[in-house]
């Protein structure tokens, strides 16, 4: 029979306390570049989006810059895809930027790759409210 002691509870209760305590911190340093908020954007295209999912990747000439925030029919333009994308702030969409599927290595997982032929061209207005239209 083994008998606990008010001690060895206290150090169960402490380390237990300092386990969560480091499971938060180490969630919160992997995630310290998602606190900041990303600017909205649809991509339209009449193409074929296979592979395409919620959360995949944005790249901008090669540099992870956003996420795909959802995929959808145009409800006003029949055979139209939106992809929704968020993108951060400092990357510089112009109106020149266009879109473009791209695929990663051997797992083909696919996202969103933002070409431009200058970011010197004049910055794409966008909002929240109404997200600035890129084509693909």
């Amino acid at each position: 029979m083994v008998v606990v002691t008010e001690p060895s509870r206290e150090l169960v209760s402490r380390t237990s306390a300092q386990g969560r305590l480091a499971l938060t911190a180490v969630t919160l340093w992997f995630n310290k570049d998602d606190h900041h908020a990303l600017v909205p954007y649809i991509v339209t295209t009449t193409g074929d989006v296979s592979g395409l999912k919620p959360e995949a990747p944005v790249r901008y000439r090669g540099v992870d810059v956003g996420k795909v925030a959802g995929i959808q029919l145009s409800p006003d333009k029949p055979g139209v895809i939106e992809v929704r994308i968020g993108v951060d702030p400092l990357t510089p969409v112009t109106t020149t930027t266009w879109a473009q599927l791209g695929y990663l290595g051997v797992t083909g997982i696919t996202f969103i790759s933002l070409q431009d032929k200058s970011a010197d061209g004049p910055k794409l207005a966008t909002s929240p409210d109404k997200p600035a239209a890129i084509a693909m």
